[in-house]
């Protein structure tokens, strides 16, 4: 059975108890970042979760309360060794500039770099964003300041119900 995993509660301001809204969805073996914010190996850590089990990360819009720990989180991933590919989901403006976030840094430079995938969404409703391990993710337009996608999250309950 997947697991949701709260990393952070806290609005845009973080406190000493709240990191940045930020979730895992543990799903088998494999994690599910949901947005990326602060110092992300901390927070895993803190969950007993292993960083090096995220295969996908979801990025609900571009705001660096959501998307400021990326180049953290990628250069530590790197750091550690990771070979193995990650999956980068979201609408694509928000793909678009975490690219251009990540060109400022020369991430191509970085020898030896895994490959990281962009799979952008569409602005449409009950998109299906991500499928795997009986969970699927759908993403909706929501109303922000900037282009934004709120999450569904459906598992089957092994009896071929969604719930």
């Amino acid at each position: 059975m997947p697991e949701l995993i709260i990393l952070g509660s806290s609005a845009a301001i973080p406190s000493q108890d709240h990191a940045n809204t930020h979730m895992a969805l543990q799903i088998g073996k494999e994690i599910v970042l949901i947005d990326c914010v602060g110092s992300q190996i901390l927070r895993l850590e803190e969950a007993d979760l292993d960083v090096s089990q995220i295969s996908d990360i979801i990025l609900t819009h571009f705001h660096p309360d959501h998307v400021g720990g990326l180049p953290l989180l990628l250069m530590n991933m790197w750091l550690l060794g990771r070979s193995t590919a990650l999956e980068l989901h979201g609408l694509t403006i928000c793909l678009d500039r975490v690219e251009q976030m990540m060109d400022c840094y020369e991430w191509q430079e970085w020898p030896d770099f895994f490959e990281v995938t962009f799979h952008p969404a569409l602005a449409s409703e009950q998109f299906l964003l991500l499928e795997k391990g009986g969970v699927r993710i759908l993403s909706s337009p929501v109303e922000h300041i900037v282009p934004t996608i709120g999450l569904r999250i459906e598992s089957n309950d092994g009896n071929g119900h969604r719930q």
